[in-house]
């Protein structure tokens, strides 16, 4: 048995980004093969067609997003800076990293034509939703009384799709923080304010 000579961890992400920046349709398996450094065979071998590792990389980055949002949601202890810091991760990134979110960006592009995408970016966005209404009921006591918590996850998601959106088409950080920062103060506070 012949032993990879590759990091297929490695190489995953160096796909998962350049499908983030051009989008699945101008990703050419050429493209994919440059980036990554390794052969078409090898692609073939470890990841399948263009698909599996388009599917594969959705995955990764949703993982890699998750996972950076729970190490800063640990640090924090009040529902506004949580809500915010899950907001940052779309507007204060890595300069080495697309603007926007690959999610969001794949959904736009693929959700009427590819219905693999579209359920597994469906699922990603009800886990994203079911994530905000539990951290809306473990801060409860900061909103009014008797506050509809499954409506107000459903607004906060609806505003950090379209942040993310922003950050792709418009992406200067002051204007899109100012957008946060409004959204958050319009939360049903049970002390108007922070």
């Amino acid at each position: 048995m012949r032993i990879k000579e590759f990091n297929p961890e490695e190489v995953l992400e160096k796909a998962e980004l350049l499908f983030w920046q051009q989008g699945y349709e101008k990703t050419s398996i050429q493209n994919l093969v440059d980036t990554m450094g390794i052969s078409r065979r090898s692609m073939y071998d470890t990841f399948g067609d263009k698909h599996k590792l388009f599917l594969l990389s959705l995955n990764m980055y949703y993982e890699q997003t998750s996972q950076e949002i729970a190490n800063k949601l640990d640090e924090s202890s009040n529902l506004g800076s949580n809500i915010k810091l899950i907001f940052d991760t779309y507007i204060h990134h890595s300069s080495k990293k697309p603007v926007g979110c690959l999610l969001v960006n794949s959904a736009t592009e693929l959700s009427i034509v590819d219905p693999e995408a579209y359920q597994k970016i469906k699922f990603y966005f009800r886990l994203e939703n079911d994530a905000l209404l539990a951290l809306l009921e473990r801060f409860s006591d900061d909103l009014l009384p008797n506050t509809n918590l499954v409506d107000v996850a459903k607004t906060l998601q609806n505003s950090l799709i379209g942040i993310r959106v922003l950050a792709k088409v418009n992406p200067q950080v002051e204007q899109l923080d100012s957008i946060v920062d409004h959204t958050i103060k319009a939360l049903p506070w049970k002390d108007n304010e922070l």
